[in-house]
């Protein structure tokens, strides 16, 4: 190991300590890293939130933590929003995942179309027959999003901008990905009136926090 990567290690520690970070959230990103190398596909969907458990939701955990943030409602709307995003970016990114092996739809939701795994993955099913699974798992993670929204008002203005920049952003990207006539061929894009849109969310997600709190959604 050379001296930079000594460096960073000690940089690591010492920020650890400073502001008493939890050592298992670095574990869990381990986690999930060693579960990438070995990535064998997901049978349920509690299977895929497992995985964003480690390989995402340590992320917001660890923002929260920098920031003094450690209410457990706060928490839990972190893990939801961090999920959500991992998701998205699974559902965004067919097109990419499949020709290398790799399909994230939950195959309990491919049995209920009669489609295995392998049938994805060797491209002999096409949107027609998946538009269904595709559709439940942009559903489960709107739901997650929406469950996030409750972690605006537990955020100081500067960090709610930030987060209220990525629930808009994440959002119009799962929706995007809906809209999509094939999101196994394409990828999502957003215009400039789309771009609009989520302007004027952060805008309203950071001026009234309690609002998309209590109403849940943006």
């Amino acid at each position: 190991m050379g001296k930079s990567e000594n460096l960073v290690f000690i940089a690591l520690a010492d920020v650890m300590q400073t502001f008493d970070l939890d050592v298992q959230l670095f574990r869990d990103l381990l986690t999930a890293f060693r579960m990438d190398v070995n990535f064998k596909g997901f049978e349920t969907f509690d299977d895929l939130v497992f995985y964003s458990k480690h390989s995402a939701d340590p992320v917001g955990r660890l923002m929260l933590a920098l920031h003094g943030i450690d209410d457990d409602k706060a928490l839990q709307a972190s893990d939801a929003i961090c999920t959500g995003l991992q998701l998205t970016n699974f559902w965004q990114d067919f097109k990419v995942d499949i020709p290398k092996g790799r399909c994230y739809l939950a195959d309990e939701w491919l049995s209920k179309l009669d489609v295995s795994r392998d049938d994805v993955l060797q491209r002999s099913v096409g949107i027609e027959t998946l538009r269904p699974a595709i559709d439940e798992a942009i559903a489960e993670t709107q739901k997650l999003f929406n469950q996030g929204y409750a972690l605006l008002a537990y955020l100081p203005f500067r960090l709610r901008i930030q987060i209220a920049a990525t629930l808009a952003g994440g959002t119009s990207i799962l929706h995007a990905t809906q809209a999509l006539a094939n999101p196994l061929q394409q990828r999502p894009t957003l215009n400039k009136l789309d771009w609009l849109k989520v302007s004027l969310s952060i805008v309203s997600m950071t001026l009234c926090p309690n609002h998309y709190s209590k109403r849940g959604y943006a």
